[in-house]
């Protein structure tokens, strides 16, 4: 739960740091300014360009969507035909949706996506996630935890010869449990004991996520954190290898820095700028990830807002494009 705050303490620093070299108490300000940014480093809530893209990166490249697309509101079932053209027009490799029901949703994007020459990888309505290919390849979905509620998918493929593995996860939310009971209404947090009980569902699940991840990296053969010796007796260049989705945690949580720890750089913190929250209601935060590791690099990076502008949605797309091979 710490971590859903971390972006909120960095901004208060920096204001405090501001209004103290305001009124005068320089070194204050700059001590402030120092704790501040340490954090950020340390949560990576806010890159500030600190780091650059390879723009000199050759070889292959290979580009990927992420998108939930809220497939239970009536906004995405009234505007599928619309919102299904922005996801074409980004021309990515790979499209991962989420949030894509049988309940709610009709087959109209899933059609469009295969007379548009895409391979489905994978499709589970009773998750609501469905990743699309240019590239052919295999699927298997991780057995997670009883507890867990959400659901993370290997794909093994190749591009131009290359092998590529990608993770793609929707991890446990902080508002459903296994029944899909929604605990986030103001009618379960109109009181204090309502708000601890939430509160203590987000740390529950935060723990939740965290074992998710690790169930991932078990399986990825990366649980282990990586040291100067087993970077030294390993293959120079790992498998290329991606993690992407709606992982419902933000940066400096225990999720994402069990993927950190685990060599894999967030895309946001190596090539985006500012806070670039992906979800803004009820509060703004950055819960959709794309995470690679040393067999790729990044050459671009882009936040799409057209999804929740138009209401098509409550989240924004991301778009990463890599060199590979």
């Amino acid at each position: 739960m710490f971590g859903l705050v971390l972006p909120f303490v960095f901004l208060a620093g920096l204001t405090l740091s501001l209004i103290a070299l305001a009124c005068g108490r320089r070194w204050v300000a700059l001590t402030i300014l120092m704790l501040s940014l340490a954090l950020d480093i340390y949560a990576q809530c806010l890159p500030l360009r600190l780091h650059r893209i390879d723009k000199s990166a050759t070889g292959n490249t290979i580009s990927v969507l992420t998108l939930n697309v809220h497939g239970e509101s009536p906004e995405f079932t009234n505007h599928e035909q619309e919102i299904t053209d922005f996801i074409l027009e980004q021309d990515a490799d790979f499209v991962l949706i989420t949030e894509y029901y049988m309940k709610f949703c009709s087959d109209t994007l899933h059609n469009r996506m295969l007379r548009a020459g895409y391979t489905s990888l994978r499709r589970s309505w009773d998750t609501g996630d469905a990743l699309y290919s240019r590239f052919e390849g295999s699927q298997e979905r991780l057995r997670l935890t009883r507890s867990s509620t959400g659901s993370v998918t290997s794909i093994k493929t190749s591009v131009h010869g290359t092998p590529l593995s990608i993770y793609y996860c929707h991890l446990a939310s902080n508002n459903y449990d296994l029944a899909k009971r929604n605990y986030s209404t103001p009618d379960n947090i109109k009181d204090l004991e309502g708000l601890k009980f939430y509160l203590d569902r987000v740390s529950a699940s935060a723990e939740v996520r965290r074992q998710e991840v690790d169930t991932l990296l078990k399986h990825a053969g990366v649980l282990s954190v990586p040291t100067p010796e087993t970077k030294a007796s390993a293959a120079p260049t790992p498998t290329p290898t991606m993690v992407i989705g709606d992982m419902n945690d933000v940066s400096g949580s225990p999720a994402l820095n069990s993927l950190r720890r685990a060599g894999f750089t967030d895309a946001w913190w190596k090539g985006g700028f500012g806070y670039g929250a992906t979800i803004h209601s009820p509060l703004p935060f950055r819960i959709d990830h794309i995470l690679y590791n040393d067999g790729l690099r990044l050459r671009r990076l882009r936040k799409l807002d057209a999804p929740s502008r138009n209401g098509w949605s409550d989240h924004d797309a991301l778009f990463a494009e890599f060199s590979i091979g």
